[in-house]
């Protein structure tokens, strides 16, 4: 094994991850306790936003490394190699505090890096629409919040913030957008593993236009405010194809409405993927290979009915 990481250059822990001889997580236990350095899961974490934020993408990309948060004047740091000293003097320089390093899984971290990013990508475009909306009130403060030129829903800020919510919800795994007027603002909700988590509160003002841009996505009708219409919408977030469905529900605020998110590219999976046990994969097996009868698939919304095995 040493003369094989001798020719190809790799680190010995990813050959051995990859040989199948380890998993990340032996590796990451071993040196847990060589380096005294604590492990963190990134996956039931909260992340510190601000902290996040310090850090450019596209460091954390390169290195494989997050910010997680503050402690006093040092900034913490979740790193899949926490031993390269290169990678803690960039975060050290970028963010301009002393770096305690921490532990986590190479996917821990990317996925990590899907979230967090991306939905400050998406406070960024919504903080350019809420300047376009105040520079519109200032310049026409005789219009109505409900009245907008078509054009407006085709314009950079609009469109930028849609597409933002929508890339950003794939990556968070999420399996619905709920897009949800209030008296004085507009919230942004995603459902995650069956819990409805607030992502983002927009000025009431901005939502006329993010409505129609994403009618105009679904092929709906504009015009009709009253009655509730369902649409869909395919796009694509970084080359995998997604299917969303969509509701546009009237309510006493405004129009709510809510994206299901169906990504093609999970709907087939393997039956041993399916969570059975030896023992029902075989009568499963048995049941397939009749030459008659039916398997019917039941479950509530979002448990699994659409994945094809």
């Amino acid at each position: 094994m040493l003369s094989k990481q001798r020719s190809t250059g790799k680190k010995l822990g990813e050959l051995l991850t990859s040989e199948g001889i380890l998993t990340e997580n032996d590796i990451i236990d071993v040196l847990k306790m060589q380096l005294d350095i604590s492990r963190v899961y990134l996956d039931i974490t909260e992340l510190d936003k601000k902290a996040v934020a310090s850090i450019p993408e596209n460091l954390a990309i390169k290195y494989g490394l997050i910010a997680i948060g503050y402690d006093k004047l040092k900034i913490k740091i979740a790193m899949s190699d926490p031993l390269n000293i290169f990678a803690i003097d960039d975060a050290r320089i970028a963010s301009g505090y002393e770096v305690i390093p921490f532990i986590a899984t190479n996917d821990e971290i990317n996925r990590a890096i899907d979230k967090y990013y991306s939905t400050h990508v998406v406070e960024l475009m919504a903080n350019e629409l809420n300047k376009e909306s105040n520079y519109k009130k200032e310049k026409e403060r005789s219009e109505k919040v409900e009245t907008f030129n078509l054009d407006d829903v085709k314009n950079a800020p609009v469109v930028k913030l849609v597409d933002s919510i929508i890339s950003n919800a794939v990556k968070s795994r999420t399996s619905d957008i709920h897009i949800e007027p209030n008296e004085t603002y507009l919230r942004i909700r995603y459902r995650v593993e069956g819990t409805l988590q607030e992502v983002l509160r927009l000025n009431k003002d901005s939502m006329a236009a993010i409505i129609t841009r994403i009618k105009i996505m679904a092929n709906l009708d504009i015009a009709e405010k009253r009655l509730p219409q369902d649409g869909r919408i395919i796009t694509n977030v970084d080359e995998s194809a997604v299917d969303l469905r969509i509701s546009v529900l009237p309510t006493v605020h405004g129009e709510k409405i809510v994206a299901r998110i169906l990504k093609r590219d999970s709907f087939l999976i393997g039956k041993k993927q399916l969570g059975m046990d030896e023992n029902d994969l075989k009568k499963l097996d048995r049941i397939l290979k009749s030459s008659y009868g039916i398997i019917l698939v039941t479950g509530p919304t979002g448990s699994g009915k659409s994945s094809k095995c």
